[in-house]
């Protein structure tokens, strides 16, 4: 029973964190709130990722909060850690990539509709999808 509950406040969390939030009181901040899947980079040994019983494990997912005020930020990881943002359009093609996270803020500011979220890190990447 608990476990119905937990997966049941997941989903719900996971669905919540998908939805950009509301703009700031001033009208000069923008903040969302976006739920990324983390993506192993390709490897040649192909089993490395599988867990203690031999399974894959699937895609942890991570919170990351978008500011223009504050910048990025997540309990996952360091900002520091990223390598480059990228921005992809309702196709999933990729419309924008930078190494700047002022820049990568800026042009998500003038995004409209669903878009594709892509931070690449040293030893994975997070992916996932935001509805402005």
């Amino acid at each position: 029973m608990k476990t119905i509950y937990y997966i049941q406040m997941l989903i719900m969390t996971l669905v919540m964190s998908s939805f950009p939030l509301s703009l700031a009181a001033n009208g000069s901040s923008v903040s969302y709130t976006v739920t990324l899947q983390q993506q192993q980079k390709p490897t040649k040994d192909h089993n490395q990722q599988l867990d203690k019983d031999g399974q894959r494990m699937p895609a942890r997912p991570v919170v990351v909060y978008i500011s223009t005020t504050e910048g990025i930020y997540s309990s996952y990881f360091d900002i520091e850690d990223v390598i480059s943002y990228s921005i992809l359009d309702s196709n999933g093609q990729l419309s924008f990539s930078t190494y700047d996270v002022s820049d990568f803020i800026n042009y998500l500011v003038s995004c409209n509709g669903v878009i594709g979220i892509q931070l690449e890190l040293v030893e994975y990447n997070l992916e996932g999808w935001l509805q402005l």
